[in-house]
């Protein structure tokens, strides 16, 4: 007799069966815009209510599965390195569901600023300028080469004949 109530205890659902019926499940896959999984990606569902979140991370296959959820209003969000996040919002649940929603990850904007450096009008150009000119007129042993082109008749800061 003993032996025969054991045998029916075993069969019987244990209580947290029945709990899971009023429970919610989110369950889905992450992918990029191509169909190539996301293994890694974190998804959190957030109860709007309560602001209650609950964070999963997807399998090597992409999979995630988010269990044991109060049924409620969630805003659930897909998120991976170098991807935009995704976020679908008013998901609405009721106690026993089993809610597939899977997410599509697009690469993260990339926005850059173009530096313009200029050194036109700065101490520095004209100083460099100076330098130059310096340099052009003390070449070849002490000779001013622009002392030269203007003995002949040329401007070469300038480009013409005087």
């Amino acid at each position: 007799m003993i032996a025969l109530v054991s045998f029916l205890l075993c069969l019987s659902p244990a209580p947290t069966t029945a709990q899971d019926l009023d429970n919610v499940t989110i369950a889905g896959r992450v992918m990029d815009q191509n169909g190539a999984v996301i293994p890694g990606a974190s998804v959190t569902a957030t109860l709007v209510a309560t602001k209650v979140e609950r964070t999963v991370i997807a399998d090597g296959d992409g999979h995630y599965k988010l269990i044991q959820l109060a049924p409620g209003v969630y805003s659930v969000r897909a998120s991976f390195t170098n991807f935009a996040i995704e976020e679908k919002t008013d998901l609405t649940t009721i106690a026993g569901q089993t809610v597939q929603l899977d997410f599509v990850l697009k690469p993260a904007t990339v926005t850059a600023e173009a530096v313009i450096v200029s050194a036109a009008g700065t101490a520095a150009s004209r100083h460099l300028a100076h330098r130059r000119r310096w340099y052009g007129d003390h070449a070849r042993g002490g000779i001013a080469s622009r002392q030269l082109a203007l003995a002949a008749g040329f401007d070469i800061y300038a480009g013409r004949r005087q």
